[in-house]
């Protein structure tokens, strides 16, 4: 599904644009961005038509809503999405990527999370939003952290080195942590 724009404090999520695509392409050329999003380098290179094929399945998922993340200059530099959207158990899973390397631990990663669960919590009425993260990949985590997930659990991963982290935030915890949640408007 497409969401509307959202306006965080250093960030707006806005839906998709056709151009935006060769950027997921050239951010997931890179090994080091291939690590920190899927746990291992990809075995094939990843290209244009895989990047269509996500966009126009997360587009058309009643299940899911996804969002380019630019900066306040309009730059784009990741994306962001809720996902297996439950719509009877109130929860979502969540993921972001950061591609563009500059826009990395400046708090880009925080203010999109904070915006997406303003949007998941306030207006698509969800009580959970949940997460997976690799345990080698200590700026998420803390991002994670800060944004008021908890860690509930982890499973052994593709490597020896890699373990999964399941984190979770709840719309209460969301709430006592955040109350200008309930002022959110969507632009």
């Amino acid at each position: 599904m497409i969401g509307p724009e959202l306006y965080g404090r250093r960030v707006r999520l806005r839906p998709l644009r056709d151009g935006d695509l060769d950027r997921r392409v050239e951010w997931l050329q890179d090994v080091e961005t291939q690590v920190l999003f899927t746990g291992r380098p990809l075995a094939k290179q990843y290209a244009s038509p895989e990047a269509y094929q996500w966009r126009i399945n997360l587009e058309t998922d009643p299940s899911a809503v996804v969002f380019a993340i630019d900066d306040r200059t309009g730059r784009h530099i990741g994306y962001v999405d809720l996902h297996r959207i439950d719509w009877r158990e109130k929860s979502a899973r969540l993921t972001i990527l950061i591609g563009e390397r500059s826009a990395r631990g400046a708090g880009y990663g925080t203010d999109a999370i904070e915006t997406l669960l303003y949007y998941a919590f306030r207006e698509l009425g969800l009580e959970e939003v949940r997460l997976r993260v690799f345990n080698f990949n200590k700026r998420a985590i803390r991002c994670y952290e800060k944004c008021g997930f908890v860690v509930t659990g982890g499973w052994d991963g593709m490597t020896p080195d890699s373990t999964e982290v399941f984190m979770a935030i709840s719309r209460e915890r969301m709430l006592a942590l955040h109350p200008d949640v309930e002022t959110l408007r969507a632009a």
